[in-house]
């Protein structure tokens, strides 16, 4: 038997065994998680006011030094930014509380 096939072979059979054993969202006391009030005061941080205040500060300041560099990559820098750190615990959700 060739090396590879039998390297292919085991992880078939690996991942097949184990994947009973692979559960989404599990984890934490039945009632929710220990680090709930954790996890829901950072979210509230990230998408509340001061969330928002962080994003149109980065923003304005990637507008700031464009205007000073003469070049638009610090803007659209600052505009992802902004995206990434309002939409990035919603996208967090979605991959982490999805059920198959």
């Amino acid at each position: 038997m060739n090396k590879k096939v039998a390297v292919v072979f085991l992880a078939f059979f690996a991942v097949c065994l184990f994947s009973p054993l692979a559960f989404a969202g599990e984890g934490g006391t039945p009632a929710g998680s220990e680090f709930n009030s954790l996890y829901e005061y950072i979210k509230g941080i990230t998408t509340g006011t001061l969330g928002r205040t962080i994003a149109i500060s980065a923003v304005a300041l990637g507008a700031i030094i464009s205007v000073a560099r003469v070049n638009p990559i610090p803007a659209l820098s600052g505009i992802g930014f902004a995206i990434f750190e309002y939409y990035t615990p919603n996208i967090i959700d979605g991959i982490m509380g999805g059920m198959i």
